[in-house]
């Protein structure tokens, strides 16, 4: 089994947000996939959905998320965001540091449809 180090802690530098790959089909898994998500103050990553379930983890930061055209709903440090499939969502930073957060998806990729442009992400 792989074990893989130091594959979180990136920060964005030129970009609103990143969201590298910490597990998925080629760094081992068969069925799922992880990311870290870092989001700068004030951005918003723009409306979309993925064809399979995810699971957000906060870390740090202060954000809301957006279901469906819904009013928004805040969450935090300590929080966990349960996205169905196919749920269009937006999430967006409103504090005042990174937002800082682990994406878990029942699937590999994550099949992303954006919705919106995609905005800036690496």
């Amino acid at each position: 089994m792989p074990i893989h180090h130091n594959l979180l802690g990136a920060l964005p530098a030129n970009t609103e947000r990143i969201f590298p790959a910490i597990a998925n089909e080629r760094l081992g898994a068969s069925s799922c996939s992880a990311h870290w998500n870092v989001v700068v103050p004030s951005a918003t990553i723009p409306l979309h959905k993925h064809a399979v379930e995810e699971i957000i983890v906060c870390l740090s930061g202060m954000a809301e998320c957006s279901f469906d055209g819904g009013t928004p709903e805040p969450y935090r440090s300590g929080s966990v965001v349960i996205i169905p499939a196919n749920m269009p969502h937006t999430i967006r930073n409103v504090g005042s540091e990174q937002l800082r957060q682990l994406s878990f998806f029942a699937g590999d990729p994550p099949q992303t449809e954006w919705l919106q442009p995609q905005g800036s992400v690496l």
